[in-house]
């Protein structure tokens, strides 16, 4: 059985929710700080990991910013993947795999950077991943972290509503449900798992370094981490 759930969501619907938000669940200022930390120190032509890639925007951003690395996003949605190919990236591999099914792997001292956006959620148990990660990551290498941490339902629930009203006045095909409250019942335990320091204990159990995080909302924080 897979570690990560199926989207509830019609695929189009949810590919352009992932589209419309991206600016608000990962903002300007946060992309910054990443990139000051973990993507412009790298040497010459890094390759650099997504997992969980949905449509590819934030190594779109990384493509820019580094046009002499190499790219690989890992998604297992279609309409995803087929966003991200239609970036036209060069230097980019976007490939279908299930990064929680028990046989994903990623070659041993591959990666100078692999990232997880809006995605560690979905682990109740992430153990095989982290250490595929650590196994990936060379020395010198960053594990890159946006995403949800637990607050509160009414958090939660304001969140939702200040999205939708967000996401809709862009595209109406984006708004995450017809019914924003039951989603946020329905959804609430799965999104709200982990606290920042979880993850911070966590990582720390398999081999990684925490160098810098922060919360950047009540519902999200970004982290950075190295091989300890």
């Amino acid at each position: 059985m897979s570690a990560t759930p199926q989207s509830p969501l019609d695929p189009a619907r949810f590919c352009a929710m992932m589209t419309q938000s991206y600016e608000n669940r990962i903002p300007a200022d946060v992309r910054t700080i990443i990139a000051a930390e973990a993507i412009t120190p790298l040497g010459p032509k890094p390759h650099i990991v997504d997992l969980g890639c949905g449509p590819g925007l934030w190594l779109r951003d990384v493509a820019a910013l580094r046009p002499d690395a190499t790219l690989a996003g890992y998604d297992r949605d279609a309409k995803m993947l087929e966003a991200a190919r239609g970036l036209g990236l060069k230097k980019a591999k976007w490939q279908s795999a299930d990064v929680g099914a028990a046989d994903f792997a990623l070659k041993p001292d591959s990666c100078d950077v692999i990232a997880a956006h809006f995605f560690f959620h979905f682990f109740a148990d992430p153990r095989r991943l982290l250490a595929t990660m650590h196994d990936a990551l060379r020395v010198g290498g960053s594990f890159v972290m946006t995403g949800w941490v637990r607050s509160s339902m009414a958090d939660f629930a304001d969140f939702w509503v200040t999205a939708r009203t967000a996401i809709e006045s862009s595209s109406a095909q984006a708004a995450p449900t017809d019914d924003p409250e039951a989603f946020c019942y329905q959804r609430f335990a799965e999104f709200n798992r982990y606290t920042l320091d979880d993850i911070r204990w966590l990582l720390g159990r398999h081999g990684f370094s925490v160098r810098r995080d922060a919360m950047y909302t009540k519902n999200f924080a970004y982290l950075i981490a190295g091989i300890a």
